[in-house]
């Protein structure tokens, strides 16, 4: 019986197994990179406990620049990407970090969404200087030019991460979500 019944859950598997297998990897995965490109990013937008604000390339510009260096994943040479701090551009919709405003940042976390469907998470903490010792920014710029199509007007870059997995192209938007909003 129990051989049935593993034969069985083989071939209800089988099929999905075999469709996750030959879908293409996204961005960091063991794949070769080959998914289809999203639409150019042309406005990112914030949403902080369900308010969004929306920022174009001008507003970014208008926010203090950060410097990142990263070595590139198929050159391995240094790139140098320029644009705000992730954590500047959540202060501009009002997510500050202070001393009182401290113990809340820490239950909170970030997704952010390339145009592609392609998301990463950080916990807050880590775009924060007080607690990490790395920089995310979202990028406007690549060695002091403005970012290609392939690119998009802006992408994130985190200077602590050691692989590019969680880098993104063409991000659209950055949602900022309270962990203990969504506890059992």
């Amino acid at each position: 019986m129990r051989t049935i019944f593993l034969l069985l859950s083989a071939l209800i598997l089988s099929p999905q197994l075999v469709a996750q297998s030959s879908m293409p990897m996204a961005h960091g995965g063991h794949g070769d990179h080959t998914h289809q490109p999203g639409p150019v990013s042309t406005a990112l937008s914030v949403i902080i406990d369900g308010k969004v604000k929306v920022f174009t390339l001008a507003d970014l510009k208008a926010l203090p620049q950060v410097n990142v260096t990263v070595v590139d994943g198929k050159t391995k040479k240094d790139m140098t990407w320029t644009g705000p701090l992730v954590s500047d551009v959540a202060a501009a919709c009002g997510l500050v970090d202070t001393p009182d405003t401290e113990h809340h940042l820490m239950h909170r976390y970030a997704v952010v969404y390339g145009t592609d469907g392609y998301a990463v998470v950080y916990s807050y903490a880590e775009l924060l200087s007080t607690f990490h010792k790395g920089q995310a920014i979202i990028a406007i710029q690549r060695d002091g030019a403005p970012l290609p199509d392939t690119i998009g007007q802006f992408a994130l870059f985190d200077s602590a991460d050691i692989k590019t997995a969680r880098r993104i192209s063409n991000v659209a938007s950055i949602e900022i979500r309270n962990a203990t909003d969504t506890r059992p």
